[in-house]
């Protein structure tokens, strides 16, 4: 047997379409990564971290003085997020002493509006309204038209805790989402305390009608829902069922409970006991009110518990109760005037009862 001659320049020609075809299958991969519309393979895109991965540098670190500012801000979150507002106040206050010394813009408009939110959480409305107004002025000046949004529903807020609705209704209306539509996080707490701000009026329904679509449209968070239940409560008391409105207050306290948000916990026992005093169960309306005068002392909120005292003496004089009634009216007044109080003092009183 013989075996067949090799033909010239078989090997050459045999390479050069091994490198053809090897040119041929990058050229498509090539094409196939590069294409930057149309069908994109799984394949190819996982091959792309692995040829980017060269170009990325790590980044590059924070000034010590704006981490420092990081951390006193987180430090005050933290309290404020535990209600401990005496605490957030302390360290949004050493933030803000913090970047003014950086001249930080943004840390100084931060700084004040966490201020603000923490005045607001113990109603001290006219520290509120100077915080406002300094990060109003740093927003307007640097042209910070997110921040703006903020500062305006914090505004409304100043408005509606001293009663100037109409101005609360004139700041709350730019924020408020298209009907029929969502919105962010601003737009949506306004139309929340819009809302609010409807119960009692001929309009009341409409609106808390528009905030429950927009609830239920975007999900919302359990306290958006808690705000909701109580809406609807209020609008059950109007229509005479105060079975539906304790039903609606009891579902929205289970809500700030798992939060948990005191505050909010607070307001809803002291409408439910509104409630309740309004349909003459004057005995089931002071143990709400008694529940939110025990978070209002714990919060240190001297508006909160002098309301409660208030509402409380009304209740006991009512029911005959005149020593008692006069009592709660006078650390009504205490925890109502200008001195400084000695909380462990007016809880040791208080709290016998």
């Amino acid at each position: 047997m013989t075996r067949s001659a090799r033909q010239p320049g078989a090997g050459s020609r045999s390479r050069q379409g091994a490198k053809e075809s090897l040119f041929a299958r990058w050229e498509s991969l090539r094409q196939q990564l590069t294409l930057c519309s149309g069908r994109r393979s799984l394949w190819a895109l996982a091959l792309l971290p692995l040829l980017l991965s060269a170009c990325v540098s790590p980044p590059e670190p924070k000034p010590v003085p704006i981490v420092e500012g990081e951390r006193l801000l987180a430090v005050g979150l933290a309290a404020y997020q535990a209600d401990n507002y005496a605490q957030a106040a302390d360290g949004f206050a050493r933030a803000l002493r913090h970047y003014q010394g950086l001249d930080h813009r943004r840390g100084i408009l931060e700084s004040h509006i966490n201020l603000a939110e923490t005045a607001l959480a113990v109603r001290n409305y006219s520290a509120a309204a100077r915080h406002i107004a300094a990060a109003a002025a740093i927003a307007e000046t640097e042209g910070w038209a997110g921040a703006a949004r903020r500062i305006r529903l914090l505004q409304a807020a100043v408005a509606i805790g001293i009663g100037r609705v109409d101005d609360a209704i004139a700041q709350l209306e730019p924020l408020l989402p298209p009907e029929g539509s969502g919105g962010d996080e601003v737009a949506i707490a306004a139309l929340a305390d819009r809302a609010m701000l409807a119960l009692g009026g001929p309009d009341a329904d409409a609106w808390v009608h528009r905030f429950a679509m927009t609830v239920g449209r975007q999900g919302g968070s359990p306290a958006l829902h808690a705000r909701l239940e109580r809406c609807r409560a209020a609008l059950a008391v109007r229509d005479g069922d105060p079975g539906t409105a304790e039903t609606l207050y009891a579902s929205a306290l289970e809500r700030y409970t798992a939060i948990p948000s005191r505050r909010g916990f607070a307001a809803t026992l002291e409408a439910w006991g509104e409630t309740l005093a309004g349909i003459g169960e004057t005995e089931a309306a002071a143990r709400r009110y008694r529940a939110a005068l025990n978070v209002r002392l714990w919060l240190m909120d001297r508006h909160g518990t002098s309301s409660d005292l208030l509402a409380l003496a009304q209740i006991y004089q009512a029911a005959g109760e005149a020593d008692r009634a006069t009592a709660f009216e006078r650390w009504a007044g205490i925890a109502a005037g200008p001195q400084s109080l000695d909380w462990a003092i007016l809880r040791s009183e208080l709290l016998p009862y």
